[in-house]
């Protein structure tokens, strides 16, 4: 049996008080709370809270039902119900003290010897309602934007472990966890573009998922094709004893580079600026080892980490021109690099020239006409320590 939720068990055992209640409706109808502006029963405010609680779950049953449904499951728009869902139960939780909080400020306000505040206590407590209700939709939009980021950062911290995880089983020749890793690494950047267009991968399959982005353009078939190749051999690795080759290990690890940018970018590159950037580090660096929106940990990011011969490259993209942001985006690169580590900012042809203050970042001017660094063969030269 599947196991309900802790807001589904919550809204069930409301409904059944409510029903419990309904015996003695009579008696609570006749509890008035004096709201100011208006006088209304207990009753009428407990179905209040019932409708905002029902509304909700109906909308979670909505969004639960459409992956029965292959023609609806992938609309974004059940992205938009979802939030409303959330936004309607945070709502209805918060309700009861709203009006708590309302009837304790008409009842202060009553005593109050002050006769212009007792004249306009209707017009004092709607204002505050109205107030009251703004700052709780204001709250729950921003609860909902923090746990969803939340969501993302961990995402991130989890692909940077399984980055480095597989790279270490890679470099050891363990082939077949090599791959199981890779497959992880490649499950959790699916998650990171279902939730992203609104799809929760709990309720659909892998497979579903290939075929979803590839009706969204954001995966080609020849993609979709690799991609359940690489699948049969992660059910190898994991569930057979034959052994696992190199060269199938690499398949893996190339398909997996190949569609990161198709998944990872859609959201992260939001401009034709950094889209061009992506592939001119491509020239830099081999693609399946450039990992866009990388997490550094402590809440900072970098643009793109790419892995070099001797380091790990971080990769800043900024669109300013004058020399104060180029210089301010110079020391936030700056302050995310370790000792070991190094960092590129990507500056337009434009911007002002500064010398680097540190000898671990170069600055790559990029050339959005011809689709590449002017410096380029300085980078390079710096990355493969040529002289």
């Amino acid at each position: 049996m599947q196991k309900l939720s802790d807001k589904t068990e919550f809204i069930l055992a409301f409904a059944a008080l409510v029903l419990g209640l309904s015996g003695i409706s009579s008696g609570i109808r006749d509890v008035r709370v004096n709201l100011g502006f208006s006088t209304h029963s207990l009753w009428e405010l407990g179905l209040v809270v019932f409708s905002l609680l029902f509304f909700s779950i109906y909308l979670y049953a909505l969004d639960s039902i459409r992956y029965g449904i292959s023609v609806i499951e992938d609309w974004k728009i059940f992205k938009l119900l979802k939030r409303v869902a959330d936004i309607s139960y945070l709502l209805a939780i918060m309700f009861p003290l709203l009006i708590f909080f309302i009837w304790l400020g008409v009842l202060a306000l009553n005593h109050i010897p002050v006769k212009y505040l007792r004249d306009n206590i209707s017009t004092i407590s709607a204002i505050f309602s109205i107030l009251s209700t703004l700052f709780s939709l204001i709250s729950s939009w921003k609860h909902l934007q923090e746990k969803e980021k939340i969501v993302y950062e961990k995402i991130d911290e989890k692909t940077s472990q399984l980055i480095l995880e597989t790279n270490k089983l890679l470099e050891r020749k363990d082939w077949r966890l090599a791959v199981i890793e890779a497959f992880r690494l490649l499950e959790l950047m699916f998650k990171d573009k279902a939730l992203d267009i609104g799809i929760d991968t709990n309720k659909l399959p892998f497979v579903r998922l290939i075929h979803v982005f590839v009706d969204k353009e954001i995966l080609n078939k020849p993609q979709a094709a690799k991609l359940d190749h690489v699948r049969e051999l992660r059910n190898l690795a994991v569930h057979s004893s034959e052994k696992i080759t190199k060269e199938q290990a690499a398949f893996v690890t190339d398909v997996i580079g190949e569609v990161t940018k198709s998944l990872s970018s859609t959201r992260f590159i939001g401009g034709y600026f950094e889209g061009n950037v992506m592939d001119a580090l491509s020239k830099l660096f081999p693609k399946h080892h450039i990992f866009p929106q990388y997490n550094l940990g402590n809440g900072n990011r970098a643009d793109f980490m790419a892995e070099g011969p001797r380091h790990n490259y971080y990769v800043e993209v900024k669109m300013v021109e004058s020399g104060s942001l180029v210089r301010r985006a110079f020391r936030q690169l700056h302050s995310t690099l370790g000792e070991k580590d190094r960092g590129i900012l990507v500056l337009p042809i434009e911007a002002e020239q500064i010398v680097s203050e540190d000898s671990r970042i170069k600055i790559a001017y990029f050339d959005i006409q011809n689709g590449e660094f002017a410096n380029q063969q300085i980078i390079y030269n710096w990355i493969y320590n040529k002289h």
